[in-house]
């Protein structure tokens, strides 16, 4: 994790913040409290008959985690050269997506906004399409959002 997100995450983590991931041509927030952490990507292990938007497989917590190109799995175009990956658990899924980048927004300067483009093939993956004066970003379900990568793996 790094330094500056040290103790911004996870169940203990302060309300009222998110997470924004730089995904590519659009950002994805989640709830700092459905983040465990954010880490560097290192080497993964290449996962055998995996669909293209899985980039591999990491050890993290003593648990298997598959590396998730978010992008991808979106069907959003553009380019992303991922740096971090943002790790998010459920008590029965585990998952990281890539990112670029990543920042703590404070909920406080976020505003809801009614016509933006959706840029998720799925509705009810997105809670909010949210604004602050940095990003524009839709706030994710994270059940939703790993219920349909299991169900699509």
């Amino acid at each position: 994790m790094t330094a500056s997100l040290d103790g911004l995450l996870g169940p203990d983590a302060e309300p009222g913040q998110y997470l924004v991931a730089d995904v590519g041509p659009v950002h994805l927030g989640f709830d700092v409290a459905d983040v465990v952490e954010v880490f560097p990507i290192a080497r993964a292990s290449r996962v055998p008959w995996a669909p293209p938007w899985v980039t591999g497989a990491v050890y993290r917590h003593g648990r298997v985690v598959t590396l998730l190109d978010a992008a991808g799995f979106l069907a959003i175009e553009g380019d992303c050269t991922p740096t971090v990956a943002v790790l998010l658990t459920l008590p029965d899924q585990t998952l990281a997506l890539i990112a670029r980048s990543v920042a703590v927004e404070d909920a406080r300067q976020t505003s809801r906004v009614s016509d933006v483009r959706l840029f998720v093939r799925a509705s009810d993956w997105v809670r909010a399409s949210l604004s602050t004066p940095t990003y524009d970003f839709h706030l994710m379900d994270v059940a939703a959002l790993t219920q349909a990568v299991a169900e699509a793996i």
